[in-house]
């Protein structure tokens, strides 16, 4: 009877063991690591959606007899890919400086800037073809500066890359060449020719002449 009691004795410690060693693995159990850290954010950084699209390049051949079937083969500056930039009925033409241009005064080789409303439906197409709203040609000596875009009331542009300070000595008018105020470059699409700016973020600058879009951009 005794060494049956110390058997059974010894099979219940025996399995208290086991239970302790089962539980202390789930006791002790890891926790899963959840990361909620966030991406950092540059101070100041935010995701801008721009008025209009822009593409560069060098006149390398003049089709059409005027600015309605005008069909310019660009050769464009950072790519290898071959455009075509058409115009539309309001379509405005410039030389950096700020003087209007006529079709006849499109050249090949002359390096230009197409600029289209970002909005716009794009033809499916190859080579890819662009109906631009404002073309601007480098033809003054200086390389003055243009922007075209949306303005805010603060006269910043819509990619926060240029400040317009007010001076009475610019020159404001709409395509149509009738006078404008300040007031009328807020909250509008511009057409900006500029020369000196700042260092600063978004730069500064007291520009020469701006052409506010009112009818361009309508069709």
């Amino acid at each position: 009877m005794k060494k049956q009691l110390a058997v059974l004795v010894a099979s219940a410690a025996l399995l208290a063991a086991c239970g302790e060693k089962e539980e202390k693995p789930n006791a002790k159990e890891p926790e899963e690591k959840v990361d909620t850290e966030q991406p950092a954010v540059e101070e100041g950084e935010q995701q801008v959606d721009a008025a209009f699209a822009i593409y560069e390049g060098e006149i390398v051949k003049v089709n059409g007899t005027s600015l309605e079937d005008m069909s310019l083969e660009l050769k464009q500056i950072n790519s290898d890919e071959p455009i075509h930039i058409k115009a539309q009925p309001k379509t405005l033409l410039f030389e950096n400086g700020g003087e209007a241009l006529k079709f006849e005064d499109l050249k090949e080789g002359d390096r230009i800037h197409a600029y289209m409303d970002s909005k716009k439906p794009v033809v499916m197409i190859y080579p890819p073809q662009y109906t631009a709203d404002v073309i601007t040609v480098q033809k003054a000596d200086e390389p003055n500066g243009i922007d075209v875009a949306k303005y805010n009331d603060k006269l910043e542009n819509d990619t926060n890359t240029l400040k317009l300070n007010e001076s009475e000595d610019t020159k404001i008018t709409d395509e149509a060449g009738e006078v404008l105020t300040w007031d009328d470059v807020k909250g509008a699409n511009a057409v900006v020719f500029y020369g000196a700016t700042t260092r600063s973020i978004p730069a500064q600058t007291t520009p020469d002449k701006i052409v506010v879009l009112k009818t361009t951009l309508q069709q």
